[in-house]
């Protein structure tokens, strides 16, 4: 569960792009391996462009955190602040479908990193790249065959390889596979080592479906994933 309060203040006089951005999110987390419950306030220098069919948005901003694991590895209770940024780019015609998307893509990257000293006892940075890509097969309009592929990285560099450092680690910087998310096929979070979660992992997949050919709204889907963890 979780309730998130996102505002976009245009306050620059000479921008009509760029914004500032507070924003508020209290969530709780209860999986098989483990549960968590986060309170997190920040604020991002947001800007926003559209040019030769794209869609892109950068933002970046502190995050003041606080943590609670109720069960499962990773730290009882922690306090930190950390810093967040992200670069995304998406096609318009991506964009415009967002409830069943059938063509154009998308590609974001994404970091998330503390200091020590600054509310931490650590230092760590996470990045996460992610691109998705889909064809309508001969532009048939409704679309009749749908053909995508996806990529996930995530990496991970707790800077210190210290066994207390890496225990030490917030839960949403560890990295769990398996289930729709990333790696279809697998029971969700069942790749997972040992419940510690991994440092790093990538990710691909290749998707096709047929879409408004068989009664009862049924879409057969085929796909195949394949991913590395470390």
């Amino acid at each position: 569960q979780s309730f998130l309060l996102d505002s976009e203040f245009f306050i620059f006089p000479n921008s009509k792009t760029t914004h500032f951005g507070p924003r508020f999110k209290a969530e709780r987390k209860k999986e098989e391996l483990y549960e968590s419950n986060k309170i997190e306030a920040g604020a991002d220098l947001e800007r926003g462009w559209d040019q030769f069919g794209l869609r892109l948005h950068a933002r970046v901003g502190p995050t003041m955190n606080y943590l609670r694991t109720v069960s499962g590895q990773g730290p009882p209770e922690k306090t930190y602040l950390s810093w967040e940024g992200e670069i995304s780019a998406v096609s318009h015609n991506y964009e415009a479908f967002t409830r069943q998307q059938f063509e154009g893509w998308m590609a974001s990257l994404k970091y998330t990193g503390q200091r020590k000293g600054l509310g931490s006892d650590i230092a760590v940075d996470r990045y996460e790249l992610r691109g998705k890509n889909l064809w309508n097969i001969k532009n048939y309009s409704p679309p009749l065959l749908i053909v995508a592929t996806r990529f996930q990285g995530i990496f991970v560099d707790p800077h210190s390889r210290n066994n207390q450092d890496v225990m030490d680690l917030p839960i949403e910087l560890r990295v769990f596979y398996g289930g729709n998310d990333n790696l279809r096929g697998f029971d969700r979070q069942s790749i997972n080592n040992n419940e510690l979660g991994f440092l790093t992992a990538v990710s691909a997949g290749l998707e096709t479906r047929l879409v408004e050919v068989l009664p009862y709204m049924l879409e057969p889907f085929f796909l195949f994933d394949i991913g590395q963890v470390g």
